[in-house]
């Protein structure tokens, strides 16, 4: 248990106690972090999540990233309206 920064009771150790996470860094080392309690990784190395797993989850994900999609293209097109009306009134001032 004292791999995932437990005491023998169960009980989380002190930050100090626990040990190393080990994960590999991208130097080649190992992480210095210490783990979090009940877990064998620093709050860095928790792993990646795998995905929605079932079709309510995945439907919902798909439906989330529709809407943050739109959302990016509206302020797109708000930018893009923006400067052509900042171009449009500088090029009407311009006229002599």
């Amino acid at each position: 248990m004292w791999a995932i920064g437990l005491d023998d009771d169960g009980n989380a150790l002190p930050a100090s106690d626990r040990p190393f996470c080990g994960a590999r860094t991208r130097a080649g080392g190992t992480c210095r972090h210490k783990v979090v309690p009940y877990m064998a990784r620093c709050r860095f190395h928790g792993g990646k999540s795998t995905g929605p797993r079932t079709l309510e989850g995945k439907t919902r994900i798909a439906e989330a990233q529709r809407q943050r999609w739109a959302r990016w293209r509206q302020r797109q097109q708000k930018a893009d309206d923006d400067k052509h009306w900042k171009l449009a009134g500088s090029v009407d001032g311009f006229r002599g």
